[in-house]
């Protein structure tokens, strides 16, 4: 006849009979679960309280030193990188500047005025022309250019 034998579990503290393999520890999954939560919190908490500093060990941490010379050393090589790139771009393959922009608004097709061609002289017999600064139909007897 075999014996029977009797666990104690580890959460509740309830006696029982183990039904998987005689080396279990809790009585059931909800317990197992119970226990590795309280055992979780009870971590964080001893973690979280105030111990002196002098107490913990130092851990140093491996982080990138950065010091005045690497970073002039950083700022001469973008600056003659772009230095070289200005003098060897040909004029024709270089980016547009805003102030390139402006000029050729200025100066493409007569520059700020244009002449409407599509409305008639007004009353007065001045010929309207479309201002492309102030996007506004004007109207006036000399002819603007």
């Amino acid at each position: 006849m075999q014996k029977t034998y009797y666990y104690t579990c580890l959460y509740c503290h309830i006696e029982y009979k183990p039904t998987k393999r005689g080396k279990q520890k809790y009585c059931s999954t909800s317990c197992r679960v119970a226990h590795f939560n309280a055992k979780k919190k009870l971590e964080q908490l001893q973690n979280t309280t105030n111990i002196p500093k002098e107490i913990l060990p130092q851990t140093q941490k491996d982080l990138p030193k950065v010091n005045i010379p690497d970073i002039t050393n950083a700022a001469l090589g973008v600056t003659g990188a772009l230095l070289l790139k200005g003098l060897f771009t040909p004029k024709n393959q270089k980016t547009v500047t805003k102030q390139d922009l402006e000029d050729f608004k200025a100066n493409y097709a007569g520059g700020r005025f244009r002449l409407v061609l599509n409305c008639p002289p007004n009353e007065l017999g001045q010929i309207a022309y479309f201002d492309l600064e102030k996007n506004e139909v004007i109207f006036s007897y000399q002819k603007l250019a």
